[in-house]
Order: structure tokens, then C-alpha cells, then sequence
């Protein structure tokens, strides 16, 4: 976990910093797997629920950034690069949807309340305490300290750094606007809503996680 921060730090290119922040994710669930408790498996479920539906609003929002590079590098016949932070510069003035759903997604991952990453990573620490890991439990709460740092970063750039001009806004005086359907609207407010419900009233994500674990468990 310590090595996937410091790493996504350093991050310039969108995609190599969601893959380093997952290895931080995935530390909180195997560290809430290693417990072999029912408090630290139902806090294994509600975090993969939780992580699993910021995946899902993620690596759809980058398959919209590659998508339309890929459009834009067949029109001027280049090759396909990556998609940097730089990217996602202002964003907000020409994609406000767009803009909001990494607001949402990227506060979840970061643990920031009223979402439900908040609550998920608080569970997996209390069932940390709850079985005496007092010193892990602190040190992965420095770490998601740090790793609000490249999260922060990246709604710094989709709503208050300036917008760099591409060779594309020279030539058409437009600025890029993703256009959704409807069902894509929908998609992506259902995710967004959920991300806020299991942080306001996670009862039955919690309840769906005991009744799994105590399967598990025999019971």
C-alpha cells in the first residue's frame, strides 16, 4: 500500500494512477480478509461493493477520454497517446456531468464522507482495532492521509486549472463536449446515487454482507 501511494504520487498519465491507486484499495480489503472475522468479512463485502461500483464510474470516464483521443489522433492521422492529468484540465466548463462524476467517484475512493468509500474504509478500520491491530490500523490511515493528495489533485484540475489549447480547439474554435445518451445519463446517476445511499443508509448493503458471511461461515 505504501509503495502504491508514493507511486501514484508520481503519476502524470490518468490510467497508471488509477492502477496505483488500486493497489491501496485492494489493501484494505485483503487487510479486512486477513481479520478471518465476521466484522472484518461483512467490512470485505461493503468494500468491494463499494469499490466495484467506483470502478465501474472510473474506467467508463477513461474509456471516454481514450475514445475520443482515439477520434481525434484518426482525424489527424496520429498515433493513439495517452491520456494525461493534464487532460482533464477545466473540464467543468464544457462537460459539467462529466465533471461531477469524477467529483463523486474520486471523493468515494479517497474516503471523504457523505460517500460511502468514507464508510467503507472506516469499517475495515474498525474491525482492524477491534482485533488489537492498533499499529496497522493507524498506518493505513496515514496512508489514505496521502493518497487524498493525487485524489484532490485531480477535481483541482477538472475545475480550476486553466485549460491548456490544443491543435484541435485552434483549428475548430470548439471545445470538446461529450455527448450522453440517455441511458448513459442514467447509468451514471444510478452509480452516483449509490455511492452517496450506502454512506447515508447502508443497512442493507451491511445486512447483504452478514447474510453472505454467515453462509460462508455455516450459520
Amino acid at each position: 500500500m505504501i509503495f502504491g501511494t508514493f507511486f501514484a504520487i508520481k503519476q502524470k498519465r490518468l490510467k497508471r494512477l488509477i492502477v496505483f491507486s488500486s493497489i491501496v484499495q485492494v489493501g484494505f480489503m485483503i487487510s479486512a480478509l486477513a481479520q478471518y472475522s465476521v466484522d472484518g468479512m461483512v467490512a470485505l463485502y461493503y468494500f468491494l461493493f463499494i469499490y466495484i461500483l467506483s470502478s465501474i464510474l472510473i474506467w467508463n470516464n477513461v474509456a471516454f477520454l481514450y475514445t475520443f483521443c482515439n477520434v481525434t489522433n484518426k482525424f489527424y492521422k496520429e498515433n493513439i497517446r495517452s491520456v494525461f492529468l493534464s487532460s482533464l484540465s477545466n473540464m467543468s466548463k464544457t462537460n459539467k456531468t462529466w465533471a461531477f462524476s469524477f467529483v463523486i467517484v474520486f471523493f468515494s475512493l479517497a474516503g471523504i464522507p457523505p460517500f460511502g468509500g468514507f464508510l467503507a474504509k472506516a469499517l475495515v478500520l474498525f474491525s482492524l482495532i477491534g482485533s488489537n491491530e492498533v499499529v496497522a490500523a493507524g498506518l493505513m490511515m496515514l496512508i489514505s492521509l496521502v493518497s487524498v493528495f493525487y485524489y484532490v489533485r485531480i477535481i483541482k484540475l477538472v475545475y480550476f486549472e486553466p485549460k491548456k489549447v490544443t491543435l484541435f480547439d485552434e483549428r475548430f474554435q470548439t471545445p470538446f463536449e461529450t455527448t450522453y445518451l440517455n441511458l448513459d445519463c442514467t447509468i451514471i446517476a444510478f452509480i452516483m446515487s449509490l455511492l452517496i445511499l450506502a454512506f447515508f443508509n447502508p443497512t442493507i448493503f451491511l445486512l447483504l454482507g452478514q447474510y453472505i458471511v454467515l453462509g460462508l461461515f455455516g450459520f
